[in-house]
């Protein structure tokens, strides 16, 4: 005998054991999936909401007749957890009617599933006779002659089957036949030579057999033998309760399109998805407000036949539809059948509400930009009709959305709420906190993502999906488009909405975007105007939303060239920080394909231009107000856009549907508490969203609110306005170039209080030159650089202009301002601006506007670009959220500690340090760099001089030595410097063409 050697055991042993666990793995996981399977119809069973009858009300309104017979009309009093509502009124006939229909489906339902069955065992029978031939194939030899005798036994049993089916049917037959000649037999009078007991047992057994039958075919039905036989005995109310009772508590009651008609039951609002006051089926059709009365104008005729007013009543019969019309708190949902769950249109209520009825009982509901027409046609709908006009009418009246809000605005304010206890509702808190720079900012919005247990919206002038939002080198793969996917296959559902530009004039490539983004339960839309006079209007909002109750909004896009903090470094420092694109400079040279991920700089030569940003992260009540925004640009984007036909509405949702406790751990979050600090502390505020919008951008009347409240907060102030914003182009009264008045409401605020001897001081800071590619130089006035230079220095020289008219020196009442830092490239001394592009206005240190708005027309008129800010005020008389905002951005531009600087902003101790800080440092800057922009060069012969002939050098035009800076730069203190108001102030910087050919001034203010 061999001997197995010890190795060969030891690997037999060894693959033996391994055999054993992998059978036991799969053994113990069936087991687990098993108990699942055994436990799940317990939890559907549990978790499932039955509505439940409270009471049956008689309506003596409403009086049916059928057949001559009057009937009395009901109505069924229900309610499902929070939800209570009415039905409709109906009749114990309409009643019965749909309690048949539901028990004819539910049997049907039954025997599908039963036949479902039957054919599973079958086939697994199937398998098993096929396998257990396969293994007797195997086994036996003469596998031919077991294969006969099998089939000879099957062929048995068939015939053994049928001749058993047979025998019964002929003695039925029998019993049949002898009872019919037994009856004969009493007809005749033959009755007295047969037996009375022999007759008589095949007939009794016949009978039996048929109320056996009968029986069980009754007791199919929906209606029980019992409730059968009593039903005339009760009264019909109560009888109306028995029926109602029984059709609730059906089993399959609620997938019955019938049963969810008759109980004014949407599967919307089972779901929770909808907060409903009122639903039901009617025939409707969606308009324009603008179109749909130019059209209404066009149909006047002076004709014979048609109505005294001449409008035609032959046409707009033929295109209304069939809709599922919801009632909700906020406006009206149309879905396109009972059983649906996700809207195909929602219209919310505004300001412009209004509803007509005619002598058709067509009913319009009119909204600021829609017009919704109704019209209940069958017989069984015209007692509706006053019962919708009246419940949409109070819906709208009782509707904070219907009354006219502060500045305009489409959302109410918000106040904070009264917190309670373990309470996991976000909707009732109001709380915000401000962030500062693209690197917390980025971060804060991954963790939001990583959060997300519902919904996802993202609003962006410009998005690059491989944006890493994570920089911290341990955070795996963090790009944008990566946490977007992981969240939809959570079964988040994220929707995004891009500007889709104009090619000729950007690089956005929101196409490429769409595609790198779209996935699964991930849905993209672009979108702009379809008008050529509209076009270069853009959607300029930068919003992310969150389960509709965590939000951000400022003035930064999830682009690449944002990501910064308070260092504001030139370089590219720590190495890898910024990736390919990342490291760019828009002065220096604009990115002109965002599909590279290749450097356009060189890293060791061009310093990288600094970014500036502020952001605010809301949280509650003012969070769902901008869910709405969102909601109502998704749904008008989509119905514009033919191709995302197929994607989900917009929809805001109940409460409690988006609970989310993750989210709680964010309000006990606390604020940054180094210097400068990225981030404040939660609090609670009194907010308000304000937008601009118009016709093409949402489907709304146009909305100017932002221009509204900037213009009324400045008015308004009492002692102190810091503004920081990426453009100043605004205009005085009489100005019919520029539209929006920013700088006449300054203008007024500083003239009151130079007239009434008050102290009061505006302090503003702006880019020093705007983030557009090319030289300053004579020879390129045409370009966007110089017209926006142009427009700007403007709007500040008319304002000095203006105030030196008056007597007031401008720099007691208004100061403005610029960023920049320094570093080292390559060893060598770089200096570079800090560009300024945050949106922000503080007041008094207790108001605050944080959004994407600019100070210029496209920004503030409405009918151009989109915005969206919110409007914020502190609730206590401590620091808040304003005072804290103005700190941190202090400590940033004057390099101080927050706790060194004033508490009044308007003290002459700081206005003084500010303004010699600012000098300082303008004055070293323009020393060792010879910086651009300067007020020393105030002529094109200046400039020429100062480059030293060269026509198109850079921003700085001096290289100083490594010593000459290391013993001036350790003096600047700080990043704010002074803004050229001189600045080529001899000169007229008005092009003589537009740049292309093809853009207009308004393009650019």
């Amino acid at each position: 005998m061999q001997r197995v050697k010890a190795p060969d055991r030891m690997r037999a042993r060894y693959n033996s054991t391994q055999v054993s666990l992998k059978q036991l793995r799969v053994s113990f996981t069936q087991k687990c999936h098993d108990f699942q399977r055994s436990l799940s119809p317990i939890r559907s069973r549990k978790n499932q909401r039955v509505p439940v009858l409270v009471a049956v009300e008689t309506d003596t309104t409403v009086q049916s007749t059928i057949g001559g017979w009057s009937k009395v009309a009901y109505r069924a009093r229900l309610k499902m957890g929070a939800h209570s509502w009415v039905t409709e009124p109906f009749n114990l006939d309409e009643l019965l009617a749909v309690v048949v229909s539901a028990r004819k489906a539910e049997v049907s339902h039954r025997v599908a599933h039963a036949v479902d069955k039957a054919k599973r065992s079958m086939r697994k029978r199937q398998e098993e006779i096929r396998a257990e031939l396969m293994r007797r194939r195997r086994e036996v030899p003469r596998w031919r002659d077991r294969l006969r005798e099998l089939w000879r036994i099957s062929k048995l049993t068939a015939v053994l089957k049928l001749l058993k089916f047979v025998v019964c049917f002929m003695l039925v037959f029998a019993c049949v036949e002898r009872t019919c000649s037994y009856m004969r037999h009493i007809a005749n009078g033959e009755f007295t030579t047969i037996s009375a007991a022999w007759w008589m047992a095949p007939a009794t057994a016949s009978m039996m057999m048929f109320v056996a039958a009968l029986a069980g075919i009754t007791e199919m039905s929906f209606l029980p033998t019992k409730a059968f036989l009593q039903l005339e005995r009760k009264d019909e109310t109560g009888q109306v309760e028995e029926q109602l009772n029984l059709l609730l508590h059906g089993s399959e009651c609620l997938r019955n399109m019938d049963v969810c008609t008759f109980l004014n039951l949407g599967m919307a609002t089972y779901h929770g998805t909808s907060e409903t006051q009122k639903e039901g089926r009617c025939f409707c059709r969606r308009h324009d407000a603008s179109e749909y009365f130019m059209r209404a104008r066009r149909r006047r005729w002076a004709l014979l036949g048609f109505s005294c007013d001449c409008r035609c009543r032959f046409s707009g019969w033929t295109d209304l539809q069939q809709r599922w019309l919801v009632l909700r708190k906020d406006g009206l949902a149309l879905f396109q059948s009972v059983m649906d769950q996700n809207p195909i249109d929602m219209l919310f209520f505004d300001t412009h509400f209004s509803l007509f009825r005619d002598d058709e009982d067509r009913v319009l509901v009119c909204g600021a930009s829609w017009v919704l027409e109704l019209s209940f046609r069958s017989s069984d709908m015209q007692d509706n009709v006053r019962s919708w006009c009246n419940a949409i009418t109070l819906t709208a009246q009782a509707s904070s959305r219907t009354r006219e809000q502060r500045y305009g605005s489409f959302a109410p304010i918000r106040y904070p709420a009264i917190k309670q206890p373990e309470d996991e509702h976000m909707f009732r808190c109001n709380m915000a906190r401000f962030i500062v720079n693209g690197a917390a900012t980025f971060r804060k919005i991954g963790e939001a993502i990583k959060l997300a247990r519902h919904e996802i919206f993202i609003l962006g002038w410009m998005i690059q999906p491989h944006l890493p939002l994570f920089r911290n080198g341990d955070a795996g793969d963090a790009r944008l488009s990566k946490l977007l996917g992981d969240a939809a296959d959570r079964g988040v559902r994220v929707c995004v909405l891009l500007y889709h530009e104009q090619a000729p004039f950007l690089p956005n490539d929101s196409e490429w975007a769409e595609t790198e983004l779209s996935r699964p339960n991930v849905y993209v839309v672009r979108h702009r105007s379809r008008f050529d006079i509209n076009r270069l209007w853009s959607h300029h909002e930068k919003v992310v939303v969150v389960d509709q109750q965590l939000a951000f909004v400022g003035g930064l896009d999830l682009a690449f060239g944002r990501f910064d903090d308070h260092h504001h470094r030139v370089s590219d420092s720590p190495p890898g920080m910024w990736h390919g694109q990342d490291y760019s400079n828009l002065r220096t040279c604009d990115i002109a394909n965002i599909r590279q991920m290749t450097d356009i700089l060189d890293r060791e030569r061009q310093a990288r231009l600094p970014w500036h940003d502020v952001s605010c992260s809301l949280l509650g009540r003012s969070a769902n107000d901008l869910a709405r925004h969102c909601v109502e640009r998704w749904n008008h984007a989509k119905v514009k856009r033919p191709q995302y036909a197929t994607f989900p509405n917009g929809i805001l949702r109940p409460r409690s549907t988006l609970c989310n406790p993750s989210l709680l751990t964010l309000a006990r979050e606390e604020g940054d508490v180094s210097t400068p600090c990225a981030y404040g502390p939660w609090q609670d505020v009194t907010t308000q969203i304000i937008r601009s919008v118009g016709q093409w951008s949402a489907g709304a009347r146009v909305e100017s609110s932002t221009h509204t409240a900037i213009c009324e907060l400045v008015q308004e102030s009492e002692r102190f306005v810091y503004i920081e914003n990426q453009f100043f182009c605004s205009g005085m009264d009489g100005d019919e170039k520029l539209g929006n008045r920013v700088v006449e409401a300054i203008y007024r605020r500083i003239l009151q209080a130079h007239t009434l001897k008050k102290q009061f001081h505006i302090m503003m800071v702006l880019p020093l030159l705007p983030a557009l590619d090319g030289a300053i130089a004579q020879t390129n006035t045409s370009s966007p650089l110089m017209y926006v230079m142009k427009w700007q220095y403007r709007t500040l020289r008319t304002l000095r202009e203006r105030l030196a008219e008056e007597g007031a020196n401008m720099s007691d009442y208004f100061s403005v301002f610029g960023m920049r830092t320094h570093g080292t490239l390559n060893a060598k001394p770089v200096t570079e601006q800090i560009y300024v592009h945050s949106k922000i206005l503080l007041v008094d240190d207790r108001w605050a506007v944080v959004g994407s708005a600019n100070l210029n027309d496209r920004s503030l008129l409405g009918m151009r670009d989109s915005e969206v800010c919110v409007v914020l005020r502190d609730t206590s008389d401590s620091e808040g959220f304003a005072a804290g905002l103005r700190r941190a951005l202090f400590s940033q531009l004057l390099g101080l500690d927050p706790a060194e600087l004033e508490a009044d902003p308007v003290s002459l101790t700081l206005r003084e340090s500010i303004a010699e800080i600012a000098r300082t440092n303008t004055r070293i800057y323009e020393e060792l760099f010879a910086v651009l922009p300067s007020d020393e060069v105030r002529t094109w012969s200046d400039l020429a001089a100062r480059r030293g002939g060269v026509p198109h050098a850079g921003d700085s035009l001096r290289q100083p030595s490594a010593a000459e800076a290391q013993g001036r730069l350790p003096l600047v203190q700080g990043r704010i410097v002074e803004y050229p108001l001189d600045f080529l102030l001899e000169e007229d910087l008005a092009p003589s063409f537009f740049a292309a050919g093809a853009l207009t001034p308004d393009a650019f203010n």
